[in-house]
């Protein structure tokens, strides 16, 4: 059984016939990110005919699993609605954890420096609220 999340785990765990190989995925993807944008002509249909078939079995992925969030609540566009706002979100999360969180170093230092400070003042007016 398929387990990782790409493509083709994907669409094997839903199911769906006639996917493409996946040494031929590997092959074709890395050929592109490797050479963009200078492909050799000769290899510009067999490039173009890669990408048709991973935008199809996309496309015949995303049917499957319409169909299946159908099945579980009568009002699918709200279930729709959550799933693209999950997978926004998940977008969202990648991007934070591949490029990190925004920092301001000054303020961090600040917090860095007068941290004993600040806590020692903070425990002191709870004490009194006790």
């Amino acid at each position: 059984m398929a387990r990782g999340y790409g493509l083709l785990d994907t669409a094997t765990r839903y199911k769906i016939p006639d996917i493409m190989d996946a040494y031929e995925k590997t092959y074709w993807r890395t050929h592109i990110m490797e050479n963009y944008p200078n492909y050799e002509k000769e290899n510009v249909p067999k490039i173009l005919n890669y990408c048709l078939n991973d935008v199809l079995l996309t496309e015949k992925l995303f049917l499957k699993q319409v169909a299946l969030l159908e099945t579980l609540d009568d009002n699918f566009t709200r279930v729709l609605q959550q799933a693209i706002f999950h997978g926004r979100s998940l977008g969202l999360t990648a991007q934070i954890e591949r490029n990190g969180i925004p920092l301001n170093l000054t303020l961090y230092n600040d917090l860095d420096k007068y941290y004993d400070e600040v806590r020692g003042t903070r425990d002191q007016g709870a004490r009194k609220c006790i």
